[in-house]
């Protein structure tokens, strides 16, 4: 009897704490959707408003035969009172940026995207592999997050087609013989100079096809 006693006082003292605790846990999980910004799922079209193009700035991918980056997304986030995102998937998700250096780029995607002021690019890249120009040694690149983000203003006006180039670039960690894979802010934007590499046009001779369209035999 002292136990069930004790028990009891003790849940008549922590029943209204369990109950703010519910209460709080259904509040957040309820709001938390209307948080998050809107996403807006953008399609391909070959007259679509806006182009997006991969290029590569020189540093350290001279010490390579091949570099494929597989992407698997892009966000494009605009501004104003109520963020929103818009996403889409590139019609090409592989591409070696051995072939894309300096102001050469390839389009991995055209489409149509809303108008208005946009702030950032998000690139989610799956997978980022090498091959080594002098031992030909397959090796892994280091990706400082599987989300690469630039923060560059653009607008997308009515009438106008906006060309705009992400710009990756490799680096070599000191002597630690590891590559790491970033984005060049520099080098990216929709006012970038680039001279369009279209698929066909890539290298042939590295045992694959480059370049080569998502769901292609």
């Amino acid at each position: 009897k002292p136990i069930f006693n004790w028990i009891l006082g003790w849940s008549k003292v922590w029943a209204p704490v369990a109950t703010v605790i519910v209460i709080a846990l259904v509040g957040y999980f309820g709001l938390r959707p209307a948080l998050m910004p809107p996403v807006t799922i953008a399609q391909p079209n070959p007259e679509g408003n806006f182009v997006f193009l991969v290029s590569d700035e020189v540093n350290a991918i001279s010490d390579f035969q091949e570099l494929d980056l597989s992407i698997s997304k892009v966000s494009l986030h605009l501004s104003g009172d109520e963020e929103k995102i818009i996403e889409f998937e590139p019609v090409i998700q592989m591409v070696d940026l051995s072939d894309l250096q300096g102001n050469r780029a390839q389009e991995i995607w055209r489409g149509d995207v809303p108008e208005g002021e946009y702030i950032k690019v998000f690139l989610e890249v799956s997978q980022v592999s090498g091959i080594l120009l002098e031992s030909g040694e397959e090796i892994e690149i280091k990706l400082p997050s599987g989300k690469l983000q630039i923060s560059t203003p653009f607008d997308v006006e009515s009438g106008e087609v906006i060309n705009f180039v992400y710009d990756l670039t490799v680096v070599k960690a000191g002597k630690s013989g590891q590559y790491i894979l970033k984005p060049q802010i520099g080098q990216s934007g929709a006012d970038q100079d680039f001279i369009k590499v279209e698929p066909e046009e890539q290298p042939e001779n590295k045992g694959k096809s480059k370049g080569s369209n998502r769901g292609r035999n």
